[in-house]
């Protein structure tokens, strides 16, 4: 009899365990998709160097100026990912973002946008997933894109409308996702991200309006920096499984 019992309580557990993995919210083959929105912030360097060179009716004027500064930048974030399950443990994917820089008082003297847009491939391991929870961690690396808009003073004193690079990016991060219907949930994220930008390029050969009438016949404006950005990522969305 007690054989009988023993035999009739594993038979139970196994049944209860199938259930359960066949019932988790990650596994091989699986689609999952993501749309999100964050807010990050960054501590960030710019170095480099700008240089302006005039002729006219005058003497030639040419100056260089070495730039190194620091400070913090802020924005909100419009993530869109895919991830497909390679295992149940693991799952590949595709990374599209948007970031919006806010921009401080400070900020506002040279630029009246700041901008990110980022691609890219992550890998992610499934800590724990279960019938409703899936938390994981996830390692991202991709390209992105750097631009900065010049407000109108700054853009009629130079002659150029914008400075922009291309530069790289790495991303480590958790996230935990809540199934509260069999395809469709909410996420929570946070993680930490660096990028580098080594050519943040602004160039023009067009002589500016500031200029013009006041005997400039040629004029060259050339600006190339080196951003470095540090900082974390944080925020939620939605997320649909497949």
């Amino acid at each position: 009899m007690k054989k009988e019992a023993v035999k009739g309580i594993g038979l139970i557990f196994l049944v209860v365990l199938s259930q359960h993995l066949q019932a988790q919210n990650f596994q091989k083959g699986d689609y999952h998709l993501e749309l999100g929105l964050g807010y990050c912030t960054y501590f960030a360097k710019e170095t480099g160097e700008m240089k302006v060179a005039m002729k006219g009716k005058g003497e030639p004027f040419y100056s260089s100026q070495q730039i190194d500064t620091s400070g913090w930048l802020s924005g909100f974030i419009l993530p869109i990912s895919f991830e497909y399950g390679v295992s149940d443990k693991i799952g590949v994917g595709l990374d599209l973002a948007a970031s919006h820089f806010l921009l401080y008082q400070e900020d506002k003297i040279k630029y009246s946008r700041a901008r990110i847009l980022d691609l890219g491939i992550k890998v992610n391991y499934h800590l724990r997933t279960g019938m409703q929870n899936d938390f994981l961690i996830g390692l991202g690396l991709g390209v992105s894109s750097l631009s900065w808009k010049f407000n109108d003073l700054i853009s009629t004193a130079t002659g150029v409308a914008s400075s922009n690079g291309l530069g790289a990016y790495f991303n480590l991060g958790v996230s935990n996702r809540y199934f509260f219907k069999k395809h469709v949930g909410v996420l929570l994220n946070v993680g930490y991200s660096g990028y580098v930008y080594p050519k943040v390029k602004a160039e023009s050969a067009s002589v500016p309006s500031s200029l013009k009438g006041k005997g400039v016949t040629e004029y060259k404006f050339n600006s190339e920096l080196n951003w470095k950005l540090n900082g974390i990522q944080m925020g939620g969305g939605l997320a649909f499984k497949f």
